[in-house]
């Protein structure tokens, strides 16, 4: 991975309420003691630019991060023009064979819908930009991210965080929105379709189709549904 060089970094887990933690790199150390929902939090000082470090965590339970750089990480958040991957653009397939950037390690985000903020780790993994990783990067954080390293010469950490499709509102926390009032109608029906007990999967698209499509309630798609009665209408 890369941590955030000239500041502190918050690093998270989940332990037995009550136990110690200690968050070790280079001479820097931190401690943090896990609450009562099982969870502990602490910041971290990083060393110095450039690395690799180790990062060892102990509690319980002793877990070791290892090839950890100290530099930028940039988050590249947005829709498809996010998510599109380097081997569809333009000069792609020739990037991804010269693509041997060790300084340069990419985290994309898996997608998870949910009514309510989770805490939880994101699904996903960090890879070090190789030809045999590079064809997994979203297409502007690899060519971003080789422009900001190759300029500055110190570890670039990308954050892919992008879903195809969604709209500003769908990345904006809900105080934010109750306060524009545009959005008080969806925001109001949130606590009951969380208390519904729907699926988890399409957390709001599934439900609203279940209630309100009226083409799937008649059963339009059907071979021999009859729309004899139905208004032509000319489409340009």
């Amino acid at each position: 991975m890369v941590l955030q060089r000239g500041k502190p970094n918050t690093i998270w887990g989940w332990s037995d309420p009550g136990d110690k933690v200690q968050v070790a790199i280079a001479d820097q150390t931190a401690s943090g003691v896990t609450d009562l929902t099982g969870r502990w939090q602490v910041k971290i000082q990083p060393p110095a630019v450039g690395g690799p470090y180790t990062i060892e965590v102990t509690g319980h339970q002793t877990a070791g991060l290892h090839n950890v750089l100290v530099g930028d990480v940039w988050l590249c958040s947005g829709q498809s023009n996010m998510q599109f991957g380097l081997r569809q653009a333009s000069g792609g397939e020739e990037a991804i064979k010269t693509a041997d950037f060790p300084q340069i390690r990419f985290f994309t985000v898996g997608q998870k819908s949910a009514y309510h903020p989770l805490d939880a780790s994101p699904e996903g993994s960090w890879s070090v930009t190789s030809p045999d990783t590079a064809d997994r990067i979203s297409a502007v954080a690899f060519f971003f991210a080789r422009e900001v390293e190759q300029a500055t010469h110190i570890p670039i950490g990308v954050l892919i965080d992008s879903v195809g499709g969604t709209p500003a509102e769908a990345w904006t926390s809900a105080p934010s929105l109750q306060a524009l009032k545009d959005f008080d109608v969806p925001l109001a029906a949130l606590p009951t379709a969380a208390a519904s007990g729907g699926k988890k999967y399409g957390d709001y698209v599934e439900p609203w189709y279940d209630q309100y499509d009226i083409g799937m309630k008649g059963n339009w798609s059907a071979p021999d549904f009859d729309d004899s009665s139905w208004t032509p209408v000319p489409i340009p």
